[in-house]
Parts: structure tokens; sequence; C-alpha cells
């Protein structure tokens, strides 16, 4: 048989457009029994070529290209592994270095294979290839141009001398001839430049070719003894396997089971304030039994050790997240902070006793704090057995389109108009696209040009661009890492080299380390409240609580600020915790054509259920399923299925698995009718679970994420000082979130105030029910500069007047432009002298105290007469000016407020406005642009904004013909505006109001 060994996917990273599927189809079609792959410096497609050769019976040969430095010239080799240990001792080797000397080389083991490539054989010199060890091989090229051919003839002796040495190597890059240009738009992306640069190499011929054409390439003999390769290759990489590793227990008289059950029935003892409830205690030793069986304990007791790490060094861990809050046991350790049994949530959910899988453990970090708990894993277990997990950054349809345009040099208008026939939300492919737009058909059908972007985007679509982490996993593994998966480094962190979908057949579990905001601003609200709070211990039943989220108040809430969600609070009005968490299950794409349905049901004095049986597991959503549980709960109650049953018909109807489905419906049938229940209730029953298997959701997600808006909602409620100097602190320099968050905390009675150099730390602090910007807030002040002032307050004490704080802040090498920065923002306003005046005598007061210091660095102000100051007055609308150009935000009447005052029934932007509603504003317009309508007349678009956000406007063109000549960027405007179905405001009137 023939077959191809130097083949590159499209897994060494923009090098090749070969994808997986060419390659198994490739060797399909040609009947070839092996087939080969060799990536270049990586073996990131190693697992999934692997496993699309063993579902094809295609034996994989699986290889490592590097490189072999000869006098400072580097030149290609290619390592095969033999079997597992080769790929090992390959996986340790390249992990440490990407370039070998030929003495490196010599020292693999007999377990990798090693072929010399064409260009490395030029450069060896007689005596070397002669003596090279029984494992290297040497390559033929394919007859297919001059320079080959050259080759060849010129190891004409060799061939003769070691002819069951030399392979038929054919380097292949893309799986056709008409791939020729995408790869070579690949490359091109990779550096970043187009296919005309000459100084990118581009390899032609490189397609993968049938057998009938290898072998008029290549002599039979060189194709056999490529067959006699790979019958030497053996790999079972699926047969490496690791696990967990074992908890370190200090007693070494007690297993991990023995000591998991004490913790768990002292933490259930914790749990219940010492009462016996003896359901509590059958269902914990019901999980332990079966996460025993299934030989989990470690798993919990490692999730365990660094959730306590964590307790003890004040870092805030989330209630938990997903199916893992519906496990006691999780709940005993302190890992989620929901009692399951209260809430009806259900182990089985979490883990199935007939059919076993991985737990999956997800845990919320404050995400300042989240590398730290991730240090102290890697510092227990090792640095070689606890790695990140590879993700690749793939091409969408519009980055293919807008990279491959590049590529091609091809004229930018062209790409737009195919550009704006995308809309990614749809997701569907190009070829998708093309298949049902035909608009986006029609352009791409226009020019010679568009035909080829769209060939080649298409081609580039979802190949791997790039590497990077994922954005949570970390494996912790009982061996070595690099004794079953190859390791990289990605910015500076292990990593293993396979994506996740690989990891759990190798026994390595993750373990997800979610950094979320939210918990930090929690965290930063309990630090700078004066009383001691258990924020997991909170009173689910407090009115004020509700009361914010009845009338939408939830901005900087978790999973609760957008629009559509402010609404459905407004409508629902949630009354308790069981409201809050069905809301962010239903606030979902799928679930929420139900709303309405929902929000009926809610208004109805009773509700109509296809069968009283349902009242009990439904009425808490109103007759509506929302909850995965509730399916399980129904099947249960109906059918007699037991609940890790339940959970395998909800997932099998939610994956419309058909095979499994056939017997599990039949017997929901039979059980429903065994149970009493009439044949007509248990087909609509069926229906029912059928229908909404897809939308439903986790209840015990849903939990515990309306448990953290729940606590987010109470401290804004109870400590609203608290709450939005942290929430701004994690703004980040948004304005337009900044400036809602500003104006809501007004409504609470609080007063911001500028940076105050005397007062101010680098973020937002409250003192006095006033809250005082940071010196971070400031544009253009730099952190170190922010730092310096910082520090110098705290050695020497407060800044005293103002020659004081110049001579200081010069001695610390604070630069004038700097100095003028803080006075200009209002930081030194403390001096009680005009901002003006201050920046006039700047210049003379920084030469007065460079004057004064002597060379030790301390001050003699006897040296010279301290320079009298000239007074000048401020202009108000100068400081306002200054303050929006440095914190983006007015803090005395703004010209709009002013303005404001002149106009009747005005409203600002948050105001909660009905479609067709006329309002009447009081805006400062930001941006204009124009458009010429089908008649050719022209409308316009401005985005106008307020104290509390930004409004869109549009003005028709009889309106615009009217106002144009007022439309100005930076003008101040009252209009009268309707509220359109697309959420913006059609202009019937306008006037510029001069302030």
């Amino acid at each position: 048989m023939t077959t191809t060994i130097y083949n590159r996917s499209c897994y060494s990273l923009l090098e090749s457009v070969t994808e997986i599927d060419d390659l198994i189809n490739y060797a399909l079609k040609n009947e070839f029994t092996s087939l080969g792959i060799c990536e270049k410096n990586n073996f990131f497609s190693a697992m999934v070529f692997y496993t699309a050769c063993k579902n094809n019976n295609i034996n994989p040969i699986i290889g490592y290209e590097s490189s072999v430095v000869i006098n400072d010239k580097f030149f290609p080799i290619l390592f095969y592994p033999k079997n597992n240990s080769g790929y090992i001792e390959l996986n340790k080797t390249v992990y440490q270095k990407k370039q070998f000397t030929l003495q490196e080389v010599y020292d693999f083991s007999e377990d990798i294979l090693i072929v010399i490539t064409a260009n490395l054989m030029q450069n060896l010199q007689e005596d070397v290839i002669n003596n090279l060890p029984d494992n290297f091989y040497l390559a033929v090229a394919p007859e297919n141009n001059i320079t080959n051919k050259k080759y060849n003839e010129k190891i004409t002796n060799y061939l003769h001398q070691y002819p069951q040495k030399f392979l038929a190597l054919d380097l292949t890059l893309y799986p056709t001839k008409e791939d020729f240009v995408a790869y070579k738009c690949a490359l091109a992306i990779n550096k970043a430049t187009d296919i005309h640069n000459t100084d990118l190499f581009f390899q032609s011929q490189a397609e993968l070719k049938d057998r009938e054409v290898l072998e008029k390439l290549f002599d039979t003999q060189y194709l056999l003894n490529n067959d006699s390769f790979c019958q030497q290759i053996c790999l079972k990489i699926d047969e490496l396997y690791s696990g967990l590793p074992a908890y370190p227990l200090k007693d070494k008289c007690v297993n991990s089971q023995t000591y998991l059950y004490n913790l768990c029935f002292v933490g259930l003892k914790k749990r219940l304030n010492d009462q016996y409830k003896p359901e509590y205690y059958q269902r914990l030793k019901y999980e332990l039994d079966i996460i025993f069986k299934m030989n989990f304990e470690d798993y919990f007791l490692i999730i365990y050790d660094l959730i306590l790490y964590s307790v003890k060094n004040n870092i805030l861990v989330g209630p938990g997240r997903g199916s893992a809050v519906g496990c006691l046991v999780a709940y005993c350790l302190g890992i989620t902070q929901i009692d399951p049994l209260k809430n009806n949530l259900y182990f089985e959910r979490f883990l199935n006793p007939e059919r076993i899988s991985l737990p999956d453990i997800d845990i919320d970090f404050p995400d300042n704090k989240r590398e730290e708990v991730i240090k102290y894993v890697i510092n227990k277990y090792g640095a070689d057995k606890v790695a990140h997990i590879i993700t690749f950054n793939c091409f969408k349809v519009k980055a293919a389109l807008k990279e491959a345009s590049k590529a091609l040099n091809l004229k930018e208008s062209n790409l737009n108009l195919l550009l704006k026939c995308v809309n990614e939300r749809e997701k569907l492919s190009l070829i998708e696209l093309y298949q049902k737009n035909n608009r986006f058909k029609k352009t791409v059908e226009a020019t010679t040009d568009n035909r080829l972007l769209f060939q080649v985007a298409s081609k580039l679509e979802n190949l791997p661009r790039y590497v990077s982490l994922h954005a949570a996993g970390i494996i912790i593994s009982k061996k070595p890492l690099n004794d079953i998966v190859p390791l990289i480094k990605v910015s500076e962190n292990n990593a293993v080299g396979y994506t996740m979908e690989y990891l759990e057949k190798l026994g390595l579990i993750k373990i997800d380390f979610l950094a979320l905001r939210n918990l930090s601003i929690i965290q930063q609200i309990k630090d700078n409240i004066p009383e001691k709070i258990d924020i997991y211990k909170l009173d689910l039943t407090d009115q004020s609580t509700y009361k914010l989220l009845q009338e939408g108040k939830s901005l900087g809430i978790f999973q609760l600020e957008s629009e559509g969600m402010i609404k459905l609070l407004k409508a629902v009005q949630p009354q308790n915790f069981s409201d809050l968490a069905t809301l962010i299950a239903l606030y979902r794409p799928g679930p929420l054509d139900n709303i309405n349905q929902f929000l009926f049901n809610r208004r109805q004095k009773e509700i109509k259920y296809i069968h009283a049986d349902l009242k009990p597991i439904l009425q808490e959503t109103a007759g509506i399923i929302v909850y995965q549980e509730q399916i399980m709960a129904i099947s249960r109650k109906f059918a007699g299925f037991s609940l890790a049953k339940a959970d395998i018909l909800r997932k099998s109807i939610s994956k419309k698995n058909v095979t499994l489905l056939q017997g599990l419906k039949s017997e929901f049938i039979n059980g429903c009718l065994n149970n009493g229940y009439n044949r007509e209730t248990t087909e609509k029953i069926y229906q029912l679970i059928e229908k909404f298997a897809s939308y439903g959701f986790n209840k015990s997600h849903s939990y515990a994420y309306g448990f953290v808006a729940y606590i987010m909602t109470y401290l804004k409620a109870h400590y609203p000082r608290q709450f939005y100097c942290a929430s701004l602190n994690n703004i980040s320099g948004n304005i337009a979130e900044m400036t809602a968050f500003i104006n809501e905390a007004r409504q609470y009675g609080l007063r911001f105030q500028k940076a105050n150099i005397n007062l101010s730390q680098m973020g937002f602090i409250s003192k006095d029910n006033i809250v005082y910007f940071g010196f971070e807030a400031i544009k253009g002040l730099s952190k170190n500069t922010a730092e310096k002032i910082i520090s110098e307050r705290s050695k020497q004490g407060v800044y005293q007047d103002y020659y004081q704080a110049i001579r200081r802040l010069s001695s610390i090498d604070i630069s004038i432009k700097e100095i003028s920065i803080l006075i200009s923002a209002g930081c030194c306003d403390c001096f009680k002298l005009s901002r003006k005046t201050m920046l006039n005598n700047l210049l003379e007061t920084v030469r007065y105290c460079q004057l004064i210091r002597k060379v030790d660095g301390s001050y003699d102000e006897s040296l010279a007469a301290k320079p009298l100051l000239e007074h000048y007055n401020d202009n108000k609308m100068q400081n306002m000016q200054d303050e929006v150009k440095y914190y983006g935000v007015y803090f005395e009447n703004s010209p709009l407020s002013t303005a404001r005052k002149k106009y009747r029934n005005c409203i600002v932007s948050t105001t909660d406005v009905k479609i067709n509603q006329i309002c009447h504003f009081v805006l400062k317009i930001s941006n204009i642009r124009t458009i010429k309508t089908k008649n050719g007349k022209t409308m316009a678009f401005a985005d106008a904004t307020d104290e509390c956000g930004a409004v869109k406007l549009t003005l028709m063109p009889n309106q615009y013909s009217f106002y144009a000549s007022k439309l100005k960027k930076d003008a101040i405007i009252y209009i009268e505006a309707k509220k359109n179905y697309y959420g913006d405001y059609t202009v019937n009137k306008l006037e510029v109001v001069e302030v």
C-alpha cells in the first residue's frame, strides 16, 4: 500500500489550510491504511487526527517538525514516535526546546523515528550520512520540478547504497490545487502583509496527491519504504491516562473516603445548627455512596481545600454555579452556599449514577484574586501537574472576509458591500449565507474579485488562527502532565497542548476557576462596611431589596442590568427569591418566547394544568416549565422514573438523541399508564416535556446566580455609598457607565466631589456621605504620578498650602504638565485659591522651589524671597469644561441642567419611555451623519448626550432641511421628539439653546 507522511494541517497555524477532515477523506479515497501528519513545532493536531484516524480504521502516523542548527543555519528535521514511549519522550523534549544540534538529535531513543529532509541532507557531510543510527531515514524528493530532480541526482550513490532507508517525502500544505490561493493568503495573514510581497515564499505543488500521481513522482521502492516505515508505528495515545492526584492527607492512617465522610457530616451539623433532620442525613449518605463508587472523593477534597485556602486568605468565593449547587456534599463542604434540599435541587443533575461521567465543579473568584488561587494550586500539586488549557482563536465569517481581502489586496469598498450582508447573530457560515441570502450571493457574483474573496474566505473560515488560554479551565493531574499530553508556554503559563474536549478521555479533570468582577465589587463593599456581614446568611425576605428590584433599579446588579431585564423586573414585580431566580432562567434567547405566557399566568387567580399533579412541580414558575429539574420531577412523578433516568431523558430530548429516545419515550408512556394516568394525559405530558426540554435551564445555576444578584441588590439597598464606590472603581474609565452610576447615586442623596490632593486615593472613596473621585479617574495623570502623590502624603502628611504642595510635588519629580492637570481637575481647590491663579503662577512658583532647594534635597526659604501671587478670577464655564475634560462628568450644575430650567416637562435619557410617546429633551450633540434617501433627499442621524446617558436622534428629510444649519457638534439643543419602534427618537421640533 502507498501512503504519505509529511502532511501539514491547519494546526500548523497559518502555514497550511488543510483540515483534518480533508486528510481523512484523502486517505479513504485512496484506500490508505496509514496516514501521516507532521505539524511544524507543535502537536496541536495529534488528538484530533488520532481520533479521526481510529474512527476510520486508519493507522495514525503523528510527526513533529523541528529544526537542526548547522553553522548557524536552520534545517527542517522530522520526528515520528513509534509508540507511546517515543511520544512521551518527544513531548518532554519539545517542551524544552524548538531547535537541536545534530548531536542532540542522536540522543533520541530508538522509540523515535527520525527523517532527514532534503534541505538537511544537502548540508550533511558524507561520513555523517554513512554513520546514521538505525532509526534515521532519508528523504527522496518528488520529481515535479528541476530543483528536486537535481537533488535526487546528487544523492544517487546513497539511493543505491541504502535503498531501504529512503522515504518518499512530499510536503503537503493545502488539499487541492484550487486551494493554493487560500494557502498564500494564510501565509500573508501570518506575516501581516499581502500575497504580492516578494519576501514571502510559497510552496507550489503542495496539494494532496492521489495514489496515481504519487506513483509517477516517486519510484515504487520508496513508496513501499513509506509503508514499511508506517508499519513500525503503533501509537495508543488514548491509553495514556492520569486521573486526579490523591489529596495529601496529614493523617496517614485515614484514607480520602473516610476523611471526606467525616468532613461532610461535621459540615452538615454546622449547616443545620446541630438540628437533626433525617432527610438531610439520608441524602448525604446517598451522595457519598455514589461519589465513592465513582472514586471521586479526591476531587471533592481538592476543591474543598482550595475553597478553604480562599476563605482563610480573605478571597471571596462565589456561592456556586452550575449543577454542582444541587450537591449536598458540596454544600456541607462550603463549596456551595445554597441548600439543595430546601430548594428542590437534584444531585443526579450533577452526578448521574446511571451514566458515569467526570464531575464538573466550576468556581467563581473575584477577578483580581483568581491568579492567587491558581498559584496556590500549582504550589501544592506541582508545576508539572497543573496547567491551563489552550483554545484556538478561529476565523469567523467577518474576520475571514476582512483578512482575506487584505491578503488579496482588494478594494475595501467591495469588502464593505459583502460585510453589510452579514448578520453574525444568524450564525450562518459563508456557504450557508451564499445559499440563503440572495443579496449576499448577488454581491459575490458581481465581480471576479468578489468571487475570489468568497472562495478564499470560505476556506479560511473556522481555521485556527492563534492559540490563547481557556478563560477559566485548569487541569490538575496525578502524573506529570507531559507523560500524558504535550505542554506549551502561553504568556508564561504552562498550558496543555490539546483543547478541552480531548482531555477527559485521558483522565484529565478540568476545574474552572472563573473570574467574576461582581465578586470583586462585593468584596470591596464588605471591606468598607463598618460592621461585619455574612453575605451568605442574608435575610432573603428583605423588603427594601425587593423594592429596588420591583422599581427596576438594577444598575450594577449582576445579571439584571440590561434594558430588557429591567422591563421584566418591573413587569413581574418579584416578591421572593424564587421569583428572582425564575427571571434569570427566563431571560435567555429561547425561553424569552414564554415570558408573555408567564406574565399572563401570574395574573390569573387559578392556573389550568394538564393534570393536577403538575401543580406542585410548576406553581413556582407560574405553570410553565422553566427548569430542567422540573422535567426530571415530572418524569419521576408521572412515569416513576428514577431521577437518574429522568435526567437521561431530559438530556436526550435536549440533544435530540434519537437512538436513546426511542426506548425512553416508550418507557415513559408505559410508566405513566402503569401509574394510573390515561393515554391522552400521558401524551400531553410528554409533548410538554418535549416542548420545553431544549429551553429548560439548570435550576441549580439559576439559584446560584440569583443569589449573587440578590446579595448585590441587598448591599445596594442598605449600603449605597459603599456600593457606588465599589461599582465605580470597577468600571475602568467607561464614561457612559460612570455617568449613569453617578446620576443614580445622586438620587440616593450621595454627593460627588472632584479628586482632592489631601483626601483621594487611587480609586473612589466615600467620606461623610461624599464620594471623592480617585486619581486614576483623571485623564492624562499617570498611575505612577498618582502613586507618588499618595506616598508622599502618607510619609510627610497633608499638603498644607499651594507653595508647599508645589515644592513637594516638584521634589518627587512631578512634571509641570501633570501639576497643571491636578490644578485644572480641581484637585488643589482645597488651597482656597482660584484655579487660574494657581495655573498662572505655577511656572514662577516652580522656579522659586528650585532656587531654595539645597544640594542635599532640603529647602531653605531664606535663600530667595517667596514670589507674590497674582490673583485671577476663574471662569466658571471654563472650570466646568475642564472637569468634563478630565473626569468625563459634571460636578456642579451642568450647562444642560441650566438650559433645562428654561423649559417645562423635560426628561433625561434614562427615563423609561414607551414607543410613540412624545418627549422633550435638552441634549448636547456629539455626532451627526447624513444619508441620501431613495428619492435623493438628505436625512440625518445624530448622537446626543445628557448627564445620564446617550440618545439617538433621527431627522427626516423635511426636518433636516429646516434644521440643518442648527445641527452642529457640541451644540446644546432642546427638542420635541417621538420614540420610534427601534428605540431612537424622531425629531419634530428643535432649537439651539444659548447657555
